[in-house]
C-alpha cells in the first residue's frame, strides 16, 4: 500500500499572529481548488460542510477557536487536521508558489514515515519497544502515551534514540562495512547518560533472535536484518534534527 504519514511541528505565536484572523475571517472570497475539484470559503463553513463525516465528527469550530485565543493551548489531532486542511484547500495556490507559507503560518513539516516500512517500525519497534523493553529498566515518564498521535517531542525523540540504537547494533551483527557513516545518526551525549538504552536495546534483539529461532517471524524486525538498518537511522536522525529544540506536540497528516 503506498502513501506516508507527513510529521508536523506548530509554532504558537504564529498561529497567533498570521493564522488566527484567517481561521475567524467571516467572509473570504470562494475559490476553487483544483485537485479537490471542490469550491472552499470560511474556515467555519467549511468544518460545518463536513460535520456528518466521521472525520469531523468531534471537530468544533467554536472550540478551536476559544482554544486559539488562550496564551497556551494544546490542538487536539482532530483539530489540527480540520486546520490543516481547508489551510492546504484554501491557500492552494499560494503554497505552491512560496514554499514557506505554511510554516510562516505556524504549521512546520518535519519529516515523512512511509507506510510499506517507517511507520510500522516507527510505531511498532519503536513505540512498543520502549514500552516492553526499556520502560521495565527505566521507570515511565509523565509524558510517554503510548504512541498515540499526537505525539509530544520528548516521546518522539526517544523513540528515534531507541530505534537508531537497535539499527545500529543490527548492523554491528550483520558486519556491515560502513558502521562509522551509520554512527553519525546515533546521539552519542544520549547513550552515554543513558545506559538503559543499551542495554533495552539489546534484549529487544535477544528477544527477536530467539523467537525467530523458534519460527516465529517479526516483519519489521525482519526488514532491519534484510538492510533495513541502513537506511532507516537517516530518515530518523533528519526528523530530530528538524525538532531543534521544539517540546511541544507532533501532529500527523495520513496521506494516502
Amino acid at each position: 500500500m503506498g502513501g506516508y504519514l507527513e510529521l508536523y511541528k506548530t509554532d504558537s505565536t504564529k498561529i497567533k499572529e498570521q493564522l488566527y484572523h484567517k481561521l475567524t475571517a467571516d467572509h473570504l472570497p470562494e475559490v476553487y481548488n483544483t485537485n479537490m475539484e471542490e469550491w472552499y470559503g470560511t474556515f467555519q463553513n467549511f468544518i460545518k460542510s463536513r460535520k456528518h463525516t466521521f472525520d469531523y465528527r468531534h471537530v468544533s469550530y467554536e472550540a478551536i477557536i476559544e482554544k486559539l485565543q488562550k496564551e497556551y493551548f494544546l490542538l487536539e489531532q482532530y483539530e489540527f487536521m480540520a486546520i490543516l486542511e481547508w489551510f492546504t484547500f484554501y491557500y492552494e495556490t499560494e503554497l505552491e508558489t512560496n514554499e514557506n507559507f505554511l510554516p510562516d503560518h505556524g504549521l512546520t513539516s518535519i519529516g515523512t514515515l512511509g507506510s510499506r516500512y517507517e511507520m510500522t517500525i516507527f510505531f511498532g519497534l519503536g513505540c512498543d519497544g520502549v514500552l516492553t523493553f526499556y520502560f521495565p529498566l527505566e521507570k515511565p515518564q509523565s509524558f510517554w502515551n503510548d504512541g498515540m498521535m499526537p505525539l509530544n517531542a520528548e516521546e518522539m525523540e526517544l523513540v528515534i534514540d531507541y530505534l537508531v540504537l537497535l539499527c545500529y547494533k543490527i548492523a554491528e551483527i550483520d558486519q556491515y562495512p560502513h558502521l562509522e557513516e551509520l554512527k553519525s545518526d546515533l546521539d552519542e551525549d544520549i547513550l552515554k547518560s543513558n545506559l538503559n538504552l543499551d542495554l533495552s536495546t539489546t534484549r529487544h534483539i535477544e528477544w527477536y533472535l530467539d523467537q525467530k529461532q523458534n519460527g516465529a517471524h517479526d516483519r519489521d524486525m525482519d526488514h532491519l536484518f534484510e538492510g533495513g538498518y541502513n537506511y532507516i537511522p537517516g530518515i530518523l536522525s533528519d526528523i530530530k534534527k528538524n525538532l531543534s529544540g521544539y517540546r511541544e506536540l507532533i501532529y500527523k497528516d495520513d496521506l494516502f
